[in-house]
This record gives C-alpha cells, sequence and structure tokens, in this order.
C-alpha cells in the first residue's frame, strides 16, 4: 500500500500572514522584538525575574512574553524595552525596495562595530561600552561576545603588540562568554552557546598571536 504524499505549499515568509490572521505584519514585528529580547536575555545569563525587573514588567508577565504571549504589547513598548539593554532604536524611512510588498515594515538587530585587527589569530575586534560586551571575531571564522568586561581590558587588548596572547592570559577562561554563529549566519536567529570561565575550559574559544 502506497501512502499519499503530504501536500507541501511554501509560505510567505510571515507565518501571521499564512494563518490568516489580522495585522500580521504588526504580529511579525513584535515576534522579531520578543526574539531579539529573548537573545538579549540569554546572552547576558538573566534570570526571568532579573530580566522583568530590568523591563519594568512582572515575571509572570515576561514568561508569558517569551512564550508569544505580546498582543497586549505596543511595538513602541516593545521597542522601550529593547533600550534597558543598551540598545538604540532608530527608524529609517526609505523608499520602497523592488519586490517589497506595499507597507512593508522589517525590523533588523544591530550588530556590534567591529575593527579589524593585525594578529595572526584574531580578526576583528568590538566593544559595547553600555553593557560591556566585547566581540572578538577570529581569523577561522567564529565569533564570540564576552560579558562584563571593562573598558580597559578592550582598551588594553586593542593596544596589545600580541592580541592572541593578551586574550589568552587576560580575556579566555575570566569572562563569560557567548559564542554566535558565523557571519553568514542571518543575525535574525543567532544561536548561541552560553557559557562561563568553568565552562570555557571545557569550551575554549582560540587563541594564538
Amino acid at each position: 500500500m502506497t501512502g499519499r504524499k503530504p501536500k507541501v505549499e511554501q509560505g510567505s515568509g510571515n507565518i501571521f500572514a499564512d494563518l490568516n490572521l489580522p495585522d500580521a505584519e504588526d504580529l511579525l514585528l513584535k515576534a522579531e522584538i520578543v526574539i531579539e529580547l529573548d537573545r538579549l536575555i540569554s546572552e547576558r545569563r538573566l534570570t526571568q525575574t532579573q530580566a522583568a525587573k530590568l523591563m519594568g514588567i512582572a515575571q509572570p508577565d515576561l514568561s508569558d512574553l517569551l512564550r508569544g504571549d505580546f498582543r497586549g504589547y505596543s511595538l513602541e513598548r516593545l521597542m522601550r524595552m529593547l533600550t534597558v539593554f543598551g540598545r538604540e532604536v532608530e527608524i529609517v524611512v526609505k523608499p520602497r525596495a523592488a519586490g517589497n510588498p506595499p507597507g512593508s515594515i522589517t525590523f533588523h538587530p544591530g550588530e556590534l562595530q567591529q575593527e579589524p585587527v593585525i594578529s595572526s589569530a584574531i580578526a576583528a575586534i568590538g566593544y559595547e561600552a553600555p553593557t560591556k560586551t566585547l566581540l572578538v571575531e577570529f581569523k577561522n571564522g567564529s565569533r564570540y561576545r564576552y560579558l562584563e568586561v571593562p573598558l580597559k581590558i578592550y582598551e588594553a587588548l586593542a593596544k596589545a603588540p600580541s592580541k592572541g596572547t593578551f586574550f589568552s592570559t587576560k580575556i579566555r577562561d575570566r569572562f563569560a562568554f557567548a559564542r554566535l554563529t558565523n557571519a553568514s549566519t542571518s543575525p535574525r536567529r543567532s544561536k548561541l552557546s552560553a557559557g562561563s570561565p568553568s565552562s570555557a575550559r571545557r569550551h575554549r574559544s582560540p587563541a594564538g598571536r
């Protein structure tokens, strides 16, 4: 007996529109902001209680929000939640690109600015002062965010004659980190592998000169 092949339909890219829900564009935008909030909370290794206090909501409300119950939140309120994590929200109005539907609104999570460095192991570094976040991109394409890194450590790394040696002795195993996907991966759904100084010994980031 031969079973029937399941019918497959290509989605539009907006699951809410595919489900014929009203305000599908708004729902997609809210979902993307909530995904970014979840990423920021995970990256900073915050508990839901800590994150909720920072965002000005109750922990049960944050739990519901991260599970997708965001209909009661306006876009403005969700965008303001991003700002408590040291993010700036910039609204850019530009001509519609060919192929984009009318009324298109897109969300692009910002990336830390990187500066290329001279090193055989490290390709570029970046730093976000408000959140004390250090970004290190290695020559093999791997990228790591190190958390709660003092500004003086970043400045010393930038000036060090041997970036790899400084990284190995002053940064690796000393700060909690999150491993990001490589630069070719869409920033919307960056996969994180959160770590800590203890776990870093089992999962070391590259180092060298």
